[in-house]
């Protein structure tokens, strides 16, 4: 892990603040401004890096138990604090501007709904709980439940932000 660890990290930095900075310069497409963004891109990579990484080692059996602690608490932290991002944005979208606050009930409520809410159960609340009791008990087949669990809630979350801004009319 130590060889591909600064070589992942700069490209995987790099690539997190380019696709935010694009995103960011995306017109009339509130939710996807560009300071908020970058965070929370930033935190879905060290998401989903700590529990690729889980995975990792926990199929190919690499008895490096500090090691796969670590990451769990990396992937719980950045998983809470991602998820507190989410909600502060559904909550706060109104203040940004109407078109956000419509993007948001499009996610909240409407056809994205159950994609989002399913999303951010698999993404915050199960690896939070799995990956936890995973680090506290020392069994970390646990863990290896709750990363698979935060990288496919991940896809979905990511998804269903990215397509209700762009279900509503610019005009």
């Amino acid at each position: 892990f130590d060889k591909v660890m600064l070589p992942g990290f700069i490209i995987a930095f790099f690539s997190t603040i380019y696709t935010a900075g694009i995103m960011g310069e995306a017109t009339a497409r509130e939710i996807w401004v560009f300071p908020a963004e970058m965070i929370q891109m930033i935190l879905s990579a060290t998401l989903a890096g700590s529990a690729a990484y889980i995975l990792i080692m926990t199929i190919y059996k690499v008895e490096m138990e500090e090691v796969k602690r670590e990451l769990g608490y990396i992937l719980v932290g950045s998983a809470f604090l991602s998820g507190m991002m989410y909600v502060g944005e559904i909550m706060f979208a109104r203040m940004h501007s109407e078109f956000s606050h419509k993007a948001v009930e499009i996610l909240t409520f409407g056809e994205l709904a159950p994609m989002f809410w399913i999303g951010i159960f698999l993404t915050f609340v199960i690896p939070i709980v799995l990956v936890g009791i995973a680090n506290e008990k020392k069994k970390y087949e646990y863990a290896l439940l709750g990363s698979a669990s935060a990288l496919v809630g991940l896809w979905l979350v990511k998804h269903s932000w990215l397509l209700a801004p762009q279900m509503l009319p610019l005009s």
